[in-house]
């Protein structure tokens, strides 16, 4: 009769689980423990050919920043890689930076990746598409998608874009009485098309179906946001008394051109931005926003990774964390 892990525990008088951690040299088990129980095992006949041996782990997991439009200078991103990093050092594992971009070389980066053997990677996606995946799904260790709208099979940390914008919808309306608009972006990154889908579903929600609000698409540079919002009320455009922007740099832009055409901020016109980017405190006034927590999210996503690396059976999940509205002059 087959050996089974309960008949090693008992004859060392610990847990059938901690027997398991370690014949599958996972962790959870000291090194002294693994060692009595894998050499009990010998003794007393076990099959190890029931056991997937794991490959060497390196103790290092990679952060690959997809890097379409070069948008991880600011602090939001800076903020997200130092909360994956400290989650990452306190269960023990080193970090490596790894900056990918669509416009180079997809096979020798993919390969490059494969060949360092990382116990896992997370990928930065927020200008990630579903194709853009397609050649890291043939990595053969945990992957984790971080800022990421897709629907790929992998386990994702994001923010839930649809609460988010809904709670500054309703705080506009509630307390200005009015329908707010949209400031958006004509770029379809997910989370920007799951802001506008959110907002449309508020306003369906607040004002009834037979509304909707006023939207205007301006670029995702602050000078260029700005000069389109210039362009708009120029040209005599119905406009809103309150906005929400899928952006904090477009909500600033807008902002500066308002002001400069006369309009008084919050008197005549109200904004909320999304984010909580740093810039957003030093214009006058200071920026009504949406806060991500940009670095708990980072290390949510690490200690996910983590937890996908020891498990023995794995289900993707995916994790979203909710915005909080933070208020200051601009609305």
């Amino acid at each position: 009769m087959a050996v089974t892990a309960k008949q090693i525990a008992d004859q060392l008088g610990i847990s059938a689980a901690a027997v398991s951690l370690a014949l599958n040299n996972r962790r959870g088990v000291s090194e002294k423990t693994r060692q009595l129980v894998l050499s009990t095992a010998e003794a007393l006949g076990y099959d190890f050919s029931k056991i997937k041996f794991e490959r060497q782990r390196s103790g290092t997991v990679a952060l690959v920043a997809f890097n379409r439009r070069r948008i991880f200078a600011s602090p939001f991103f800076a903020d997200m890689l130092a909360g994956v990093e400290g989650a990452l050092r306190h269960a023990g594992f080193s970090f490596s930076l790894v900056n990918y971009s669509p416009f180079e070389n997809i096979h020798q980066q993919i390969a490059d990746i494969a060949e360092a053997r990382y116990d896992g990677v997370i990928i930065l996606a927020t200008e990630m598409y579903e194709s853009d995946f397609l050649p890291f799904a043939s990595l053969d260790c945990p992957l984790l998608l971080l800022d990421s709208c897709m629907s790929v099979g992998v386990d994702t940390v994001k923010i839930d874009n649809a609460a988010s914008m809904t709670l500054a919808v309703q705080y506009l309306y509630s307390k200005y009485g009015s329908v707010p608009g949209l400031l958006t972006t004509p770029i379809t990154l997910g989370n920007f098309t799951e802001r506008r889908f959110a907002y449309e579903h508020a306003i369906g929600q607040l004002a009834g179906s037979e509304k909707c609000g006023i939207i205007h698409e301006l670029a995702v540079d602050l000078d260029e946001a700005y000069s389109g919002m210039l362009d708009i009320i120029d040209s005599g455009e119905s406009l809103a008394q309150s906005y929400v922007a899928v952006f904090d740099d477009v909500a600033i832009g807008a902002m500066k051109a308002f002001i400069e055409r006369g309009y008084r901020v919050p008197d005549d016109v109200r904004i909320v931005g999304f984010d909580n980017n740093i810039g957003g405190t030093y214009v006058q006034p200071q920026l009504t926003t949406l806060n991500v927590p940009s670095q708990y999210m980072g290390a949510i996503a690490a200690r996910r990774l983590v937890e996908i690396i020891d498990e023995a059976e794995h289900h993707p999940l995916k994790i979203e964390l909710g915005a909080s509205l933070i208020k200051r002059r601009s609305a």
